[in-house]
């Protein structure tokens, strides 16, 4: 999750900051040469208080985004943290045929598989193998911008 996602935010999120001097003119030049390939595209100067005031949260939280968060960290604290406390090695393998992704992360003795179908339409996709840990695959084709995540071991 980057910057307000969690919040459910849905405006972007502008770099600040509060560096004086030459370390804030370098910033400023930099983020400058970060968004020339957009020409017509000015970043926000970052050192700026109006940069700021637009990087803050305007409304609450609503209970349904708040609960949804909730559950994804709670996976990830029960599925996910307990297998990196002794993890000594791992190994990654990643596809993808247009929009549908499939990893899988070898660790602590089994295998954490993702697909992702990162488009506007539906796409066929094999259930990963294991015990699904996070929104299983319906049946059918995969809807559009979704995931389904499963822990085999």
């Amino acid at each position: 999750m980057f910057q307000g996602e969690d919040w459910g935010e849905t405006k972007p999120f502008p770099f600040f900051c509060d560096f004086k001097g030459e370390l804030a003119a370098a910033v400023r030049e930099g983020r400058r040469r970060e968004f020339a390939y957009r020409g017509d595209v000015e970043p926000h100067d970052p050192i700026s208080e109006l940069t700021y005031e637009a990087a803050v949260l305007n409304r609450p939280a609503s209970s349904k985004r708040r609960d949804y968060v909730s559950r994804l960290l709670h996976i990830r604290q029960a599925e996910i943290v307990p297998r990196l406390a002794n993890l000594e090695s791992w190994s990654a393998n990643a596809r993808h045929e247009r929009r549908l992704i499939r990893a899988d992360w070898r660790l602590d003795g089994g295998t954490l598989h993702l697909v992702a179908n990162l488009g506007d339409e539906p796409a066929a996709a094999e259930r990963p193998p294991g015990r699904v840990i996070w929104n299983g695959l319906p049946p059918g084709p995969m809807p559009p911008w979704s995931v389904t995540w499963t822990w085999e071991g």
